[in-house]
C-alpha cells in the first residue's frame, strides 16, 4: 500500500493519521527495533511512535553537527542493523512514501516551489522542477527556487563546487542551478534589509517567469530563515490566493515530512492545495549521499514528529 498524503481537505487528515500509524510495514519495522504498539486509538499509537522513534535520531549526536553548529543530515554516522531490520525498512520506506514519488498527479499548477537543501539538492531539485515544468499543460504563474542565506558548509563543498564554485550561501547555489538548467535570460534583482544577515532578503526575477528567493527569517535575532519562512515570504510577495495549487519539489526521502509540514503551516491557514514530489536518490549518487538506512529511519522519525505537530494543531 502507498499512503496518499492529504492535499487540502481537513476531512482527509484523520484518515491519513489512521492509515499512517496502522500501516503494517511501519508496525513491523517498529517490532524489528524492539518496539510494539497496537492500540485501537490512532492518536495513542502516534504518541507511542513519537517516543519510540527517538532511537532513530541519528542527527542528535555531536558528530552530525556542522562548523555552523547545525544538525546535518549528511553527517549521520554508520550504524549496525540486522538483516531483519533492513528488510522491514525497505518495505516501510516504500509504503510510507519515502521513495518513488517523483511524478506529480496533476498536469497544471498555479505555483511551483523548489526547496533549498544541502550539497546537490538545489541543483537536482531544480532539475526535477524543470522536467515537470516542461511537461505541464500550461505554465504556472511562477516557478520559484526558495532559498535562504544559509552558509555553505565545508563538508558540502565537494558537491556544491561541481555546479556553484565558491558559493557562499544557499541562494548562490540556486542562482547557479537556475543558470545551469534554465535558458539564459535577463533578470532583475530586489533586495531588502541588508543590515542583518538573517533579516535581509533578495528576489531575483527572470523574464521567463521563474525566480530565485533568499527569504528573511521571522525570528532574525535567533536564527536564519527556515522552510516555513520561505513559504510565508513567497505567499506575501506574490499575493497567493485561497484555492491556489502549489507543487512542492524536494528530495524523495523528505517528501512525507516536507509535505506534512507544509500542510500544517501553509495549507490549513491559507486554504491552498499542496502536492509534494522529490527527485530520485539515484540522481545524486555517492556525491549527494543522504540515502543510507540511517537517513531513511531518521526521516521516518521526522514524518512521525511532523504528524504529531499536525495532530496537536487541530486538536
Amino acid at each position: 500500500m502507498r499512503i496518499t498524503l492529504p492535499t487540502n481537505a481537513c476531512d482527509d487528515i484523520h484518515n491519513f493519521i489512521h492509515s499512517f500509524v496502522n500501516n503494517e510495514s511501519l508496525y513491523q519495522l517498529v517490532n524489528a527495533f524492539g518496539g510494539q504498539y497496537k492500540s485501537t486509538n490512532a492518536t495513542a499509537n502516534l504518541k507511542y511512535l513519537l517516543r519510540f522513534s527517538d532511537c532513530w535520531d541519528y542527527r542528535g549526536s555531536t558528530r552530525a553537527r556542522t562548523e555552523h553548529d547545525e544538525n546535518a543530515r549528511w553527517l549521520v554516522g554508520k550504524e549496525s542493523f540486522t538483516d531483519n531490520q533492513i528488510m522491514h525498512l525497505k518495505k516501510a520506506k516504500k509504503d510510507l512514501g519515502l521513495v518513488d514519488n517523483a511524478t506529480p498527479k496533476r498536469n497544471e499548477y498555479d505555483y511551483i516551489w523548489v526547496l533549498g537543501g544541502a550539497k546537490l539538492s538545489c541543483l537536482l531539485r531544480t532539475k526535477l522542477a524543470k522536467k515537470i515544468y516542461d511537461g505541464l499543460n500550461c505554465r504556472p504563474r511562477k516557478l520559484s527556487l526558495l532559498g535562504s542565506s544559509r552558509p555553505i558548509n565545508d563538508s558540502e563543498r565537494r558537491a556544491t563546487d561541481t555546479y556553484a564554485q565558491g558559493a557562499d550561501t544557499e541562494f548562490d547555489l540556486f542562482v547557479a542551478a537556475h543558470n545551469s538548467i534554465f535558458s539564459h535570460c535577463d533578470s532583475t534583482v530586489k533586495m531588502g534589509k541588508r543590515d542583518n544577515t538573517h533579516s535581509s532578503w533578495i528576489i531575483m526575477e527572470f523574464e521567463d517567469g521563474t525566480s530565485v528567493l533568499s527569504a528573511p527569517s521571522t525570528d532574525p535575532k535567533r536564527r536564519r530563515a527556515n522552510s516555513l519562512d520561505t513559504y510565508l515570504f513567497f505567499m506575501k510577495q506574490y499575493n497567493v490566493q485561497p484555492k491556489s495549487t502549489i507543487l512542492l519539489v524536494t528530495s524523495e526521502i523528505y517528501v512525507p515530512y516536507q509535505h506534512l509540514e507544509a500542510f500544517r503551516s501553509v495549507v490549513l491557514p491559507n486554504n491552498v492545495e499542496i502536492e509534494t514530489v522529490g527527485f530520485p536518490s539515484e540522481w545524486g549518487g555517492e556525491l549527494q549521499g543522504m540515502n543510507s538506512d540511517e537517513n531513511y529511519l531518521q526521516e521516518i522519525r521526522s514524518a512521525i514528529q511532523s504528524l504529531n505537530r499536525l495532530v496537536d494543531s487541530i486538536s
